[in-house]
């Protein structure tokens, strides 16, 4: 469901054409993956079929013939559709249909332009029920907010422009968007181009939702929404990312082209990088309207950053070629939240690496943290030869005076928006001859013969063809851009840039809270889903049903029991009492150590039965027709070993001599096979050979 498939070529050995040998191959085949029911798949063909003729024109006709639906779509080429459904070993997840599309020539050779521009068509496909059910589950912290903010539809009357990355929860946050009242048919969205795995399957999905979709880099595209609001008497509003908008309206009145007002006036921007406020300073008071801003928010800083700097490391020296980088140097220039991340991180590689920033206090602090540093660029680069230079200004970090301070071979990697961090038409025209093009990266020869490689093509390492962070990541800055949209639209706020009302927004929003109580100390003890036991058969454990606890007397050896352990009768969150297995984990597992344990699987026909021999956890199968007798007579002998604890179990009455040390299994009752039991200090004479072979039980193993 994860794999988009891209355009490829087939060839056919066995199938001769009139094609000359050294051009294309015969037909070019793509597919695009959909996870759906597979009674879905005929309509979900037939829906992109029509997407390729009405992209091709009143002359393409549909036709259906021998399974597959065809279609001429320009002259002399040919597409051929049909759908399939990926065998599936494991059963699991949602079956995964695969729409493929063939496109053959007939007469003329089909340029590699053309099948490209039908197959990014053919991948605009619209993302399925089931698809928008799994990425949603994997934003709890946007949904959430929106449960709080929905009250009053906030951003009803507003037309909202997004600046997005082309990822899969930018599907959810136009969702929410319309959830909290924004109206989709008046909604743009502005793409950030990207390699993405998703990005046409996200582009299809959101003209389906009938949001326009506009190139981020068009000048005209904010001022052409701002059109269409004032026509529909709506105001405008902003989630920006990079400084698409702001700057734009802010050019418009500097030029006297208008000013954002009348009824498509401005409300206010949202802004969540740091490259957006860059462009913003030294114009803070030409602003009309206030920008929130999420990208100097401590909730962005302080816990967003780290995930950035990872992903930006790992992708950096993927993209290298096979070397050997520990006790190599390396340059972070830009020692910002990002920054100082990705120079601790290098240093855990066990590169040497060095700081520059343009702001003193922050190279004062890279020094003091230990690395090396200087006030000058070119020098720096001179000293400390980096073989890796990361760039994470969020501006142009590197231009004509730092390419020729390079005197070695180096790697050039950008964590910033877009490709500004390096002036690449400076090292253009520095460098001898055409560069070395490879997929994943530049190579420039210098005067001097030193090799300068541009990771990505200049453009950040983080956003080169994957996710820049997972799903679980980006939620908390959306949900913050969401509660922050909410804030422009309802809260009156004095024109400018104010980066404590954000603070004071964000944190008194509930959205950290949720956070901590989402991913803090105590999820640690609430799982999210049943977890496999790799015990017999596999079959996984269940939570039990609430129930009101047995009532019992105190006793003495309750003064014994492990500090962190839960008090008896309460119900743990894993289960009915938390047990030490094989492949089970518990934070109160002492409560079991050296002990039995018995776990029951639901609609099960076996009954799993653990007796920890020493520090392992042997697993014993009892057959399901035995689980009652096992209830009555199992409680056994323990620390003196009376032979009647076994008729007390049966009997249902609680354990009153020795302090009631045991509690028998028929107190704590099956429940119908969902109850989670611990026998304690169960031992091998509990349960003699002859009720195992009545019942037809393996053998306890010690």
């Amino acid at each position: 469901m994860d794999r988009e498939s891209n355009t490829l070529t087939a060839p056919r050995p066995d199938h001769r054409t009139g094609w000359p040998a050294e051009g294309p191959l015969p037909f070019a085949a793509t597919a695009v993956e959909v996870a759906g029911d597979p009674e879905d798949g005929p309509h979900l063909l037939y829906r992109a079929a029509r997407r390729l003729c009405e992209a091709a024109g009143p002359d393409a006709v549909l036709t259906h013939a021998g399974g597959e639906l065809t279609a001429r779509l320009e002259p002399g080429l040919h597409a051929a559709m049909y759908v399939s459904t990926e065998m599936r070993r494991d059963g699991a997840g949602s079956p995964l249909l695969r729409l493929n599309l063939r496109l053959s020539g007939h007469g003329r050779t089909p340029s590699p332009a053309s099948l490209e521009h039908w197959a990014e068509i053919w991948h605009r496909q619209a993302l399925s029920a089931h698809e928008v059910v799994r990425v949603a589950g994997e934003l709890p912290l946007m949904s959430a907010a929106v449960e709080r903010l929905r009250p009053g539809r906030p951003l009803e009357g507003f037309a909202v422009l997004v600046t997005g990355h082309f990822l899969t929860d930018l599907v959810h946050l136009v969702g929410c968007l319309a959830e909290l009242g924004a109206p989709l048919d008046a909604m743009t969205v502005l793409r950030k181009d990207y390699a993405y795995q998703w990005r046409h399957r996200v582009h299809g999905h959101l003209l389906e939702q009938g949001v326009r979709v506009v190139d981020a880099g068009d000048p005209a595209a904010v001022h052409e929404h701002t059109e269409r609001a004032r026509r529909r008497g709506l105001r405008c509003l902003a989630l920006d990312d990079g400084g698409y908008v702001a700057p734009a309206l802010l050019d418009r009145a500097r030029a006297g082209e208008g000013a954002p007002a009348g009824a498509g006036r401005w409300a206010g921007v949202v802004e969540q990088t740091m490259s957006g406020i860059y462009k913003l300073q030294g114009r803070e008071a030409e602003l009309p309207f206030p920008v929130f801003s999420v990208a100097q928010s401590r909730l962005k800083g302080r816990i967003e950053s780290y995930w950035i700097a990872e992903k930006a490391v790992t992708t950096a020296l993927d993209l290298l070629p096979a070397v050997k980088i520990e006790g190599q140097p390396a340059l972070v220039v830009g020692y910002g939240n990002v920054g100082a991340h990705i120079a601790a991180l290098l240093t855990q590689r066990r590169m040497r690496v060095a700081v520059h920033d343009a702001d003193i206090l922050q190279l004062i602090d890279a020094h003091e943290s230990g690395y090396v540093t200087d006030r000058d660029l070119p020098a720096l680069l001179e000293r400390h030869q980096p073989l890796l230079v990361f760039g994470v200004t969020g501006r142009t970090s590197m231009s004509t005076r730092e390419f020729r301070s390079l005197a070695r071979p180096a790697y050039l990697a950008s964590v910033s928006s877009r490709d500004i961090e390096f002036d690449l038409p400076a090292l253009e025209a520095l460098a001898d001859g055409d560069p070395v093009i490879r997929p994943c990266s530049r190579t420039h020869v210098l005067p001097g013969g030193v090799d300068v490689t541009v990771l990505a093509g200049g453009r950040p390492v983080n956003f080169h063809e994957t996710d820049s962070i997972s799903n679980l990541h980006s939620d908390l800055v959306y949900a913050g851009m969401l509660t922050g949209a909410c804030a422009v639209a309802t809260r009156p706020a004095p024109p400018g840039l104010d980066r404590s009302w954000a603070d004071a927004v964000l944190e008194e929003s509930g959205l950290l809270q949720d956070y901590y109580d989402r991913y803090g100390p105590r999820a640690a003890c609430r799982p999210t889903a049943p977890r496999p036991w790799a015990g017999p058969r596999g079959f996984p454990l269940r939570a039990a049903p609430p129930r009101t606890p047995p009532r019992r007397r105190p006793g003495r050896d309750e003064r014994r029991r492990p500090a962190d352990a839960p008090p008896y009768g309460k119900r743990h969150p894993c289960g009915r009492v938390a047990v030490r297995t094989a492949g089970i984990g518990s934070p109160y597992s002492s409560l079991t150590r050296g002990r039995s344990a018995a776990v029951v699987v639901p609609s099960a026909p076996v009954v799993i039965v653990v007796v920890p021999a020493v520090a392992v956890a042997v697993p014993v199968v009892v057959p399901a027709a035995a689980v009652a007798a096992v209830g009555d007579r199992v409680g056994g002998r323990c620390r003196g070993g009376r032979a009647r604890r076994a008729e007390r179990g049966a009997a249902g009455q609680e354990d009153s001599d020795r302090g009631g040390r045991e509690e028998p299994l028929h107190s704590q009752c099956l429940h119908g096979f969902r109850t989670l039991l611990v026998l304690r200090r169960c031992r091998r004479g509990a349960v003699s050979s002859s009720f195992r072979q009545q019942h037809g039980i393996s053998a306890f193993t010690r």
